[in-house]
Protein backbone atom coordinates (compact mmCIF):
# COMPACT_ATOMS: atom_id res chain seq x y z
CA UNK A 1 0.00 0.00 0.00
CA UNK A 2 3.20 2.48 0.54
CA UNK A 3 4.63 1.86 -2.20
CA UNK A 4 1.42 2.10 -4.51
CA UNK A 5 0.50 5.39 -2.79
CA UNK A 6 3.96 6.99 -3.23
CA UNK A 7 4.32 5.78 -6.62
CA UNK A 8 0.33 7.24 -6.96
CA UNK A 9 1.76 10.58 -5.87
CA UNK A 10 4.79 11.07 -7.85
CA UNK A 11 2.71 9.95 -10.78
CA UNK A 12 0.00 12.54 -9.69
CA UNK A 13 2.83 15.65 -9.25
CA UNK A 14 4.33 14.95 -12.51
CA UNK A 15 1.51 14.63 -14.38
CA UNK A 16 0.40 18.27 -13.13
CA UNK A 17 3.90 19.38 -13.36
CA UNK A 18 3.83 18.00 -17.19
CA UNK A 19 0.50 19.90 -18.43
CA UNK A 20 0.19 22.80 -20.74
CA UNK A 21 0.74 25.63 -19.93
CA UNK A 22 -1.88 28.48 -20.60
CA UNK A 23 -2.01 30.58 -23.69
CA UNK A 24 1.05 31.96 -25.11
CA UNK A 25 3.10 30.41 -21.82
CA UNK A 26 3.47 27.05 -23.47
CA UNK A 27 4.74 28.83 -26.50
CA UNK A 28 7.42 30.66 -24.33
CA UNK A 29 8.26 27.65 -22.34
CA UNK A 30 8.65 25.54 -25.96
CA UNK A 31 10.94 28.38 -27.25
CA UNK A 32 13.03 28.85 -23.89
CA UNK A 33 13.04 24.69 -23.73
CA UNK A 34 14.27 24.88 -27.16
CA UNK A 35 16.99 27.37 -26.58
CA UNK A 36 18.24 25.41 -23.50
CA UNK A 37 18.47 22.41 -25.44
CA UNK A 38 20.17 23.74 -28.41
CA UNK A 39 23.48 24.69 -26.07
CA UNK A 40 23.79 20.74 -26.01
CA UNK A 41 21.56 19.02 -28.83
CA UNK A 42 24.19 19.47 -31.76
CA UNK A 43 27.44 19.37 -29.55
CA UNK A 44 26.20 15.77 -28.12
CA UNK A 45 24.54 14.39 -31.33
CA UNK A 46 27.93 15.22 -33.46
CA UNK A 47 29.80 13.36 -30.06
CA UNK A 48 27.45 10.14 -30.23
CA UNK A 49 27.80 10.36 -34.46
CA UNK A 50 31.72 10.14 -34.03
CA UNK A 51 31.19 7.07 -31.65
CA UNK A 52 29.14 5.50 -33.60
CA UNK A 53 30.93 5.77 -36.34
CA UNK A 54 34.24 5.12 -34.48
CA UNK A 55 32.73 1.90 -33.37
CA UNK A 56 34.02 0.59 -37.14
CA UNK A 57 37.38 0.62 -36.57
CA UNK A 58 36.18 -2.33 -33.53
CA UNK A 59 34.38 -4.01 -36.50
CA UNK A 60 38.37 -4.35 -37.79
CA UNK A 61 39.59 -5.66 -35.05
CA UNK A 62 37.01 -8.28 -33.43
CA UNK A 63 34.87 -8.48 -36.85
CA UNK A 64 36.43 -8.03 -40.07
CA UNK A 65 34.18 -10.07 -41.95
CA UNK A 66 31.40 -6.83 -41.53
CA UNK A 67 34.17 -4.14 -41.27
CA UNK A 68 33.65 -3.16 -44.67
CA UNK A 69 29.71 -3.16 -44.65
CA UNK A 70 29.11 -1.72 -40.96
CA UNK A 71 31.96 1.43 -42.30
CA UNK A 72 29.77 1.82 -45.46
CA UNK A 73 26.23 2.34 -43.67
CA UNK A 74 27.67 4.27 -40.68
CA UNK A 75 29.78 6.33 -42.87
CA UNK A 76 27.34 6.57 -45.83
CA UNK A 77 23.90 6.81 -44.81
CA UNK A 78 23.45 7.44 -41.04
CA UNK A 79 26.37 10.12 -41.26
CA UNK A 80 25.00 11.78 -44.22
CA UNK A 81 21.47 11.92 -42.93
CA UNK A 82 22.50 13.16 -39.01
CA UNK A 83 24.34 15.75 -40.54
CA UNK A 84 22.01 16.80 -43.00
CA UNK A 85 19.40 16.99 -39.92
CA UNK A 86 21.16 18.85 -37.55
CA UNK A 87 21.34 21.51 -40.84
CA UNK A 88 18.09 21.20 -41.21
CA UNK A 89 17.00 21.39 -37.62
CA UNK A 90 18.92 24.75 -36.98
CA UNK A 91 17.15 26.78 -40.40
CA UNK A 92 13.89 25.29 -38.94
CA UNK A 93 14.38 26.58 -35.44
CA UNK A 94 15.75 29.73 -36.89
CA UNK A 95 12.02 30.16 -38.18
CA UNK A 96 10.33 28.24 -35.78
CA UNK A 97 11.31 28.61 -32.10
CA UNK A 98 9.10 26.25 -30.12
CA UNK A 99 8.56 23.80 -32.87
CA UNK A 100 9.01 20.07 -31.50
CA UNK A 101 11.11 19.35 -34.69
CA UNK A 102 13.41 17.63 -32.26
CA UNK A 103 11.22 14.57 -31.82
CA UNK A 104 10.85 13.31 -35.38
CA UNK A 105 14.32 14.15 -36.48
CA UNK A 106 15.63 12.26 -33.37
CA UNK A 107 13.28 9.24 -33.92
CA UNK A 108 13.97 8.49 -37.12
CA UNK A 109 18.23 8.87 -36.50
CA UNK A 110 17.51 6.27 -33.74
CA UNK A 111 15.37 3.82 -36.55
CA UNK A 112 17.98 4.42 -38.97
CA UNK A 113 20.91 3.60 -36.34
CA UNK A 114 18.94 0.88 -35.28
CA UNK A 115 18.00 -0.88 -39.03
CA UNK A 116 21.74 -0.93 -39.82
CA UNK A 117 22.88 -2.71 -36.74
CA UNK A 118 20.07 -5.30 -37.82
CA UNK A 119 21.72 -5.11 -41.81
CA UNK A 120 24.88 -5.22 -40.26
CA UNK A 121 23.68 -8.47 -37.28
CA UNK A 122 22.75 -10.48 -40.10
CA UNK A 123 25.66 -10.09 -42.65
CA UNK A 124 27.12 -12.54 -39.79
CA UNK A 125 24.60 -13.76 -36.86
CA UNK A 126 26.71 -16.71 -35.52
CA UNK A 127 30.12 -14.63 -35.70
CA UNK A 128 28.42 -11.67 -33.77
CA UNK A 129 26.29 -13.35 -31.42
CA UNK A 130 23.97 -10.70 -30.95
CA UNK A 131 26.25 -7.88 -29.81
CA UNK A 132 25.01 -5.33 -32.73
CA UNK A 133 21.18 -5.91 -31.01
CA UNK A 134 22.34 -6.00 -27.65
CA UNK A 135 24.13 -2.52 -28.21
CA UNK A 136 20.70 -1.12 -28.69
CA UNK A 137 20.43 -0.09 -25.14
CA UNK A 138 22.95 1.91 -25.42
CA UNK A 139 21.24 3.76 -28.66
CA UNK A 140 18.00 3.71 -26.58
CA UNK A 141 19.09 5.60 -23.28
CA UNK A 142 21.16 8.17 -25.70
CA UNK A 143 18.57 9.58 -28.08
CA UNK A 144 16.25 9.30 -24.88
CA UNK A 145 18.73 11.75 -23.33
CA UNK A 146 18.82 14.10 -26.47
CA UNK A 147 15.29 14.92 -25.98
CA UNK A 148 15.46 15.88 -22.59
CA UNK A 149 12.83 17.77 -21.13
CA UNK A 150 10.42 17.04 -23.51
CA UNK A 151 8.60 13.68 -22.60
CA UNK A 152 6.17 13.81 -25.19
CA UNK A 153 9.24 13.50 -27.86
CA UNK A 154 11.11 10.95 -25.70
CA UNK A 155 7.79 8.67 -26.10
CA UNK A 156 8.05 9.25 -29.75
CA UNK A 157 11.78 8.07 -29.48
CA UNK A 158 11.45 4.82 -27.54
CA UNK A 159 8.10 3.85 -29.65
CA UNK A 160 9.94 4.24 -32.96
CA UNK A 161 13.21 2.63 -31.57
CA UNK A 162 10.88 -0.66 -30.06
CA UNK A 163 8.77 -0.45 -33.56
CA UNK A 164 12.22 -0.95 -35.15
CA UNK A 165 13.93 -3.26 -32.88
CA UNK A 166 10.97 -5.66 -33.38
CA UNK A 167 11.28 -5.27 -36.92
CA UNK A 168 15.27 -6.78 -36.62
CA UNK A 169 14.24 -9.20 -34.41
CA UNK A 170 11.57 -10.19 -36.62
CA UNK A 171 12.95 -10.87 -39.88
CA UNK A 172 15.72 -13.03 -38.66
CA UNK A 173 16.03 -16.80 -37.18
CA UNK A 174 17.61 -15.66 -34.09
CA UNK A 175 16.99 -17.85 -31.34
CA UNK A 176 14.38 -16.83 -28.82
CA UNK A 177 16.96 -15.95 -25.61
CA UNK A 178 18.35 -13.76 -28.43
CA UNK A 179 15.33 -11.78 -28.65
CA UNK A 180 14.17 -11.55 -25.46
CA UNK A 181 17.96 -10.54 -24.37
CA UNK A 182 17.51 -7.59 -26.98
CA UNK A 183 13.43 -7.25 -26.10
CA UNK A 184 13.66 -6.91 -22.59
CA UNK A 185 16.75 -4.49 -21.68
CA UNK A 186 15.60 -2.17 -24.54
CA UNK A 187 12.00 -1.89 -23.17
CA UNK A 188 13.51 -1.53 -19.43
CA UNK A 189 16.11 1.62 -21.20
CA UNK A 190 12.95 2.67 -22.68
CA UNK A 191 10.75 2.72 -19.88
CA UNK A 192 13.41 4.15 -17.73
CA UNK A 193 14.39 6.78 -20.09
CA UNK A 194 10.84 7.92 -20.67
CA UNK A 195 10.38 8.02 -16.30
CA UNK A 196 13.65 10.39 -16.56
CA UNK A 197 12.24 12.35 -19.48
CA UNK A 198 8.87 13.33 -17.30
CA UNK A 199 11.38 14.24 -14.70
CA UNK A 200 13.58 16.23 -16.25
CA UNK A 201 10.76 17.91 -18.18
CA UNK A 202 8.14 18.23 -14.89
CA UNK A 203 11.34 20.22 -12.92
CA UNK A 204 11.94 22.63 -16.02
CA UNK A 205 8.17 23.20 -16.25
CA UNK A 206 8.05 23.94 -12.45
CA UNK A 207 11.26 26.37 -12.94
CA UNK A 208 10.10 28.14 -15.93
CA UNK A 209 7.20 28.96 -14.09
CA UNK A 210 8.76 30.48 -11.38
CA UNK A 211 10.61 32.45 -13.39
CA UNK A 212 7.99 33.66 -14.96
CA UNK A 213 6.03 34.59 -11.50
CA UNK A 214 9.13 35.81 -10.11
CA UNK A 215 9.69 38.21 -13.14
CA UNK A 216 5.69 39.19 -13.02
CA UNK A 217 5.97 39.77 -9.17
CA UNK A 218 9.40 42.20 -10.42
CA UNK A 219 7.48 43.67 -13.08
CA UNK A 220 4.34 44.59 -10.98
CA UNK A 221 7.11 45.92 -7.57
CA UNK A 222 8.74 47.85 -10.19
CA UNK A 223 5.51 49.62 -11.59
CA UNK A 224 4.11 50.12 -8.16
CA UNK A 225 7.41 52.03 -7.21
CA UNK A 226 7.17 53.55 -9.90
CA UNK A 227 3.76 54.87 -9.32
CA UNK A 228 4.84 55.60 -5.65
CA UNK A 229 7.73 57.65 -6.75
CA UNK A 230 5.91 59.50 -9.26
CA UNK A 231 2.94 60.07 -6.54
CA UNK A 232 4.94 61.37 -4.00
CA UNK A 233 6.59 63.85 -6.34
CA UNK A 234 3.81 65.02 -7.79
CA UNK A 235 0.92 67.41 -6.65
CA UNK A 236 -2.57 65.77 -6.67
CA UNK A 237 -4.33 68.69 -7.73
CA UNK A 238 -2.09 69.52 -10.65
CA UNK A 239 -0.18 66.45 -11.92
CA UNK A 240 2.72 68.99 -12.08
CA UNK A 241 5.64 68.47 -9.54
CA UNK A 242 4.87 68.98 -6.12
CA UNK A 243 7.64 70.85 -3.59
CA UNK A 244 9.12 67.43 -2.97
CA UNK A 245 9.08 66.89 -6.43
CA UNK A 246 10.92 70.19 -7.38
CA UNK A 247 13.41 69.96 -3.96
CA UNK A 248 14.58 66.71 -6.29
CA UNK A 249 14.96 68.24 -9.50
CA UNK A 250 16.76 70.76 -8.18
CA UNK A 251 19.40 68.66 -6.20
CA UNK A 252 19.90 66.96 -9.65
CA UNK A 253 20.48 70.33 -11.69
CA UNK A 254 22.74 71.70 -9.10
CA UNK A 255 25.53 73.09 -10.25
CA UNK A 256 24.93 73.12 -13.76
CA UNK A 257 22.86 76.37 -15.94
CA UNK A 258 19.84 76.71 -15.69
CA UNK A 259 16.82 79.13 -16.16
CA UNK A 260 14.30 79.68 -13.45
CA UNK A 261 10.66 81.23 -14.03
CA UNK A 262 8.18 81.97 -11.35
CA UNK A 263 4.54 82.03 -12.44
CA UNK A 264 1.80 83.66 -10.63
CA UNK A 265 -1.71 83.59 -11.45
CA UNK A 266 -3.14 87.55 -11.17
CA UNK A 267 -5.88 88.08 -8.43
CA UNK A 268 -6.25 84.39 -7.87
CA UNK A 269 -7.53 85.35 -4.38
CA UNK A 270 -10.51 87.54 -5.87
CA UNK A 271 -11.42 84.69 -8.24
CA UNK A 272 -11.52 82.21 -5.37
CA UNK A 273 -13.83 84.35 -3.45
CA UNK A 274 -16.58 85.07 -6.14
CA UNK A 275 -16.24 81.93 -8.09
CA UNK A 276 -15.46 78.82 -5.41
CA UNK A 277 -12.50 76.41 -4.19
CA UNK A 278 -13.84 74.42 -7.01
CA UNK A 279 -13.49 76.88 -9.43
CA UNK A 280 -10.58 77.76 -8.26
CA UNK A 281 -8.91 74.16 -8.59
CA UNK A 282 -9.81 73.40 -12.24
CA UNK A 283 -8.58 77.09 -12.74
CA UNK A 284 -5.33 76.07 -11.45
CA UNK A 285 -5.48 72.52 -13.36
CA UNK A 286 -5.78 74.77 -16.47
CA UNK A 287 -3.24 76.87 -15.73
CA UNK A 288 -0.96 74.22 -14.88
CA UNK A 289 -1.85 72.03 -18.06
CA UNK A 290 -1.09 75.44 -20.45
CA UNK A 291 2.74 76.58 -18.72
CA UNK A 292 3.47 72.84 -19.52
CA UNK A 293 2.81 72.76 -23.15
CA UNK A 294 4.15 75.97 -23.27
CA UNK A 295 7.70 75.13 -22.03
CA UNK A 296 9.97 73.03 -23.59
CA UNK A 297 10.67 69.47 -23.73
CA UNK A 298 12.71 68.52 -20.90
CA UNK A 299 12.23 71.23 -19.05
CA UNK A 300 10.17 71.42 -15.38
CA UNK A 301 7.01 72.15 -14.41
CA UNK A 302 6.43 72.14 -10.21
CA UNK A 303 3.66 73.67 -8.58
CA UNK A 304 5.67 75.84 -5.31
CA UNK A 305 2.38 76.59 -3.29
CA UNK A 306 -1.15 78.34 -3.62
CA UNK A 307 -1.37 79.77 -7.07
CA UNK A 308 2.43 79.90 -8.08
CA UNK A 309 4.24 77.94 -9.77
CA UNK A 310 8.22 77.38 -10.81
CA UNK A 311 9.74 76.46 -13.92
CA UNK A 312 13.07 74.57 -14.21
CA UNK A 313 14.82 75.04 -17.72
CA UNK A 314 18.12 72.66 -17.97
CA UNK A 315 20.82 74.48 -20.05
CA UNK A 316 18.69 77.69 -20.65
CA UNK A 317 20.18 81.13 -20.34
CA UNK A 318 18.61 84.38 -20.02
CA UNK A 319 17.35 85.05 -23.36
CA UNK A 320 15.81 81.55 -23.70
CA UNK A 321 14.23 81.79 -20.33
CA UNK A 322 12.86 85.52 -21.23
CA UNK A 323 11.64 83.50 -24.89
CA UNK A 324 9.75 80.83 -22.70
CA UNK A 325 8.36 82.67 -20.03
CA UNK A 326 6.50 85.08 -22.89
CA UNK A 327 5.06 82.16 -24.20
CA UNK A 328 3.74 80.50 -20.67
CA UNK A 329 2.14 84.18 -20.23
CA UNK A 330 0.44 84.36 -23.87
CA UNK A 331 -0.66 80.72 -23.39
CA UNK A 332 -2.33 81.23 -20.44
CA UNK A 333 -4.68 84.14 -21.82
CA UNK A 334 -5.45 82.40 -24.36
CA UNK A 335 -7.44 79.61 -22.12
CA UNK A 336 -9.67 82.59 -21.88
CA UNK A 337 -10.45 81.31 -18.11
CA UNK A 338 -13.46 84.31 -17.07
CA UNK A 339 -12.50 85.94 -14.03
CA UNK A 340 -15.04 87.37 -12.06
CA UNK A 341 -13.52 89.45 -10.04
CA UNK A 342 -10.43 90.85 -11.03
CA UNK A 343 -9.83 94.57 -9.33
CA UNK A 344 -8.48 95.95 -12.85
CA UNK A 345 -11.60 95.29 -14.72
CA UNK A 346 -10.05 92.64 -16.93
CA UNK A 347 -12.28 89.57 -17.84
CA UNK A 348 -9.93 86.65 -18.17
CA UNK A 349 -7.05 84.50 -16.07
CA UNK A 350 -3.65 85.82 -17.04
CA UNK A 351 -0.63 85.11 -15.13
CA UNK A 352 2.69 86.87 -14.27
CA UNK A 353 5.93 85.82 -14.96
CA UNK A 354 9.72 86.26 -13.37
CA UNK A 355 12.55 85.08 -15.60
CA UNK A 356 16.05 84.55 -14.48
CA UNK A 357 18.98 82.24 -15.13
CA UNK A 358 22.23 81.55 -13.82
CA UNK A 359 25.16 79.50 -14.35
CA UNK A 360 25.59 78.03 -10.82
CA UNK A 361 22.04 76.00 -10.73
CA UNK A 362 18.51 75.94 -10.74
CA UNK A 363 18.40 76.91 -6.58
CA UNK A 364 21.03 79.80 -7.23
CA UNK A 365 18.27 81.51 -10.15
CA UNK A 366 15.14 80.85 -7.62
CA UNK A 367 15.68 83.92 -5.62
CA UNK A 368 16.26 86.20 -8.78
CA UNK A 369 13.21 85.04 -10.49
CA UNK A 370 11.01 85.41 -7.35
CA UNK A 371 12.55 89.21 -7.36
CA UNK A 372 11.55 89.54 -10.88
CA UNK A 373 8.26 87.97 -10.37
CA UNK A 374 7.37 90.87 -7.75
CA UNK A 375 8.55 93.31 -10.42
CA UNK A 376 5.85 92.37 -12.97
CA UNK A 377 3.58 92.03 -10.29
CA UNK A 378 4.07 95.74 -9.64
CA UNK A 379 4.26 96.54 -12.62
CA UNK A 380 0.69 95.67 -13.30
CA UNK A 381 0.49 91.96 -13.79
CA UNK A 382 -0.07 89.85 -16.65
CA UNK A 383 3.68 91.06 -16.98
CA UNK A 384 6.95 89.17 -17.63
CA UNK A 385 10.17 90.68 -16.16
CA UNK A 386 14.17 89.63 -16.15
CA UNK A 387 15.80 89.20 -12.93
CA UNK A 388 19.55 88.89 -12.43
CA UNK A 389 21.53 86.99 -14.84
CA UNK A 390 19.41 88.16 -17.83
CA UNK A 391 20.19 90.42 -20.54
CA UNK A 392 20.37 93.49 -20.26
CA UNK A 393 16.36 94.47 -21.64
CA UNK A 394 13.81 97.24 -21.00
CA UNK A 395 11.47 95.85 -18.45
CA UNK A 396 8.11 96.10 -20.57
CA UNK A 397 5.11 93.94 -20.38
CA UNK A 398 4.00 92.18 -23.03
Amino acid sequence: MGARSTAGRWWTGRTADLRRLPGDEERAYREHAAAERARSFAPTALLGLALFDAYALVDVLLAPQVAALSAALRLGVVTPFVLVGLLLRRRHLARRPASRVDGPFVAASAVLSVLVLGVVQRQDPTALDGGYLLGVQVITLFYVVLVRSDVRQAALVVASLLAAVAAVLGTGADPLWLRVSVAVPVVVCGAFGLVMAADVEAGARRAFRAVRRERALAAELAAANALLARDAGADALTGVLNRRGLQAALDGLDGAPCGVLMVDVDHFKAFNDRAGHQAGDECLRRVAGAVAAAVRPGDLVARYGGEEFAVLLPGAGAAEALAVARRVRVAVAALGVVHPARPDGRAVVTVSVGAAACAEGARAGLGAADAALYEAKAAGRDAVRAGAGAPAVARWAW
